[in-house]
């Protein structure tokens, strides 16, 4: 059995995705708030008023090797808030499967949003994001947009690898306290 044979994507709770990050440090601050919708992106603003969100778990076998989250931000874009694939497994293109398979199970139709760290830049536009220009970047991030009609491209390319996304964790996020 191949690798990527064994991989499989399960929605998880807030909860085990927040104890990801805090072992894995994703964060770099242990002491950070971690809360489950950020309303605002330096100039960006979260203009749903209940957004639905969806947290997504990379597993092989029954390590989790991977975490994102996605939810939606307007009506046109979904979010997607971290893309973390533990060390060992990086270098694989993990992480863009892991993006792109919970993207299409769950939320086509919409353009990716991302509000990146400046060092994943260059990852970003080599994958086909677009840097949005118009507002610079704050805190060393920056933010970026991977447009439907790309994505769609992608995920019927026939070498695109479907990975199976199981499970039925769906947030709420709209009686969450906002991050303003």
């Amino acid at each position: 059995m191949s690798e990527s044979e064994n991989l499989n994507i399960t929605r998880i709770s807030f909860e085990t995705i927040k104890r990801y990050w805090v072992e894995n440090k994703h964060f770099n601050d242990p002491k950070k708030n971690i809360i489950k919708n950020v309303r605002y992106l330096g100039p960006y603003v979260n203009t749903e008023e209940n957004p639905r969100g969806i947290c997504y778990g990379l597993y092989t076998g029954p390590e989790l090797i991977g975490v994102t989250m996605l939810y939606t931000w307007n009506k046109n874009w979904v979010r997607y808030r971290t893309l973390n694939i533990l060390p060992r497994w990086r270098g694989r293109d993990l992480g863009w499967l892991l993006l792109l398979n919970s993207y299409s199970e769950d939320w086509h139709g919409r353009d990716i949003f991302g509000w990146t760290r400046n060092s994943h830049r260059q990852w970003s536009e080599k994958k086909g994001f677009e840097i949005l220009k118009s507002e610079g970047e704050v805190n060393s991030h920056h933010a970026m947009l991977l447009k439907f009609s790309k994505i769609d491209s992608i995920l019927n390319h026939p070498n695109f690898l479907k990975i199976p996304v199981r499970g039925k964790v769906i947030l709420n996020l709209g009686d969450i306290q906002w991050n303003a």
